[in-house]
């Protein structure tokens, strides 16, 4: 819970999606090297987050094709790579 505490409404959140749990909120991580969002909401267990950005394994530049898209990243199974 702490964890999750340090994370500011509005704050912008890189990280490497990780685990199965993205399929239940519609999103696939296979293939993302990282998504770039925005915290919007936070509860004990995940982290609502708003895709800003997304960048693909190979690919040169961020995409934008996505943005808006919502995740639940869970901060102990997702790597958190800039805060």
């Amino acid at each position: 819970v702490d964890r999750i505490k340090g994370f500011e409404i509005g704050q912008l959140v890189k990280f490497h999606p990780n685990a199965s749990h993205h399929e239940e909120d519609g999103n696939y991580p296979w293939g993302i090297e990282h998504v770039i969002g925005r915290v919007t909401r936070r509860n004990s267990i995940t982290v609502s987050v708003v895709e800003v950005s997304r960048k693909k394994h190979g690919a040169d530049v961020e995409q934008t094709t996505s943005v808006n898209r919502r995740w639940r990243m869970h901060p102990s199974q997702d790597d958190i790579l800039d805060e």
